[in-house]
């Protein structure tokens, strides 16, 4: 039982409970057995603001908004089982690179030849939190790797171990074929975790494809 109730429905059945290292909602002035209630449940960072109203208040104002609806928290990024592919027709290299930038967004640009796109964006910080407090590691595994003559294919991982979000950090596909008949391709499967304050918080995965063909 959470001790308080909303038209007879404890708070524990509308608010995400707390986690190590979600940071904590300012405090509510509400206790269980002596500790406020910005210990119990999450704060609105972790997912989505709790705007049901909770009955309970502080300053005048409902202290539901400062902690995350139940079930809201965010586990993995959009982009998460998506398939992104670059397909070089001609010579020169097919690239596709996924940026984690320090601002709290993300892009996904693919390049073919000199010419770049940008066909993903969106945000990978929650709202209200400081990129200081996060880290991530990207890891991966390589299949259905073509080839021939004197093409190639390259992976560029910019977080193979924990790496602060205090800076860009980046992973990059590659593949190139610069020379007539040579031919390169790969199917690379991306796992990229993000860590507050060291604790694991989200989990996403995600395929890149690139492949070049030097006719």
């Amino acid at each position: 039982m959470a001790g308080y109730k909303k038209a007879g429905m404890d708070l524990d059945a509308l608010l995400e409970p707390w986690q190590s290292g979600d940071g904590n909602a300012a405090a509510t002035g509400y206790k269980i057995n002596g500790a406020d209630l910005n210990t119990k449940y999450a704060p609105a960072s972790v997912g989505t603001a709790y705007l049901g109203g909770t009955g309970y208040k502080q300053g005048g104002a409902d202290i539901g908004p400062r902690f995350a609806a139940k079930g809201s928290r965010s586990t993995v990024l959009p982009f998460d089982g998506d398939t992104f592919i670059a397909d070089n027709p001609s010579r020169g290299p097919a690239s596709l690179t996924l940026t984690l930038n320090s601002d709290g967004t993300y892009t996904i640009v693919r390049m073919i030849g000199s010419a770049a796109t940008t066909i993903g964006s969106g945000t990978w910080l929650p709202s209200g939190e400081a990129a200081s407090n996060w880290s991530c590691q990207y890891s991966y595994s390589t299949s259905l790797v073509t080839v021939v003559g004197d093409a190639s294919n390259s992976n560029t991982n910019g977080a193979a171990s924990i790496s602060a979000l205090t800076s860009d950090r980046a992973f990059q596909s590659n593949s190139t074929a610069n020379f007539t008949g040579g031919q390169a391709g790969q199917t690379v499967a991306v796992t990229l975790k993000l860590y507050r304050s060291g604790v694991l918080r989200s989990t996403t995965g995600f395929t890149f494809k690139t492949s070049a063909d030097g006719n």
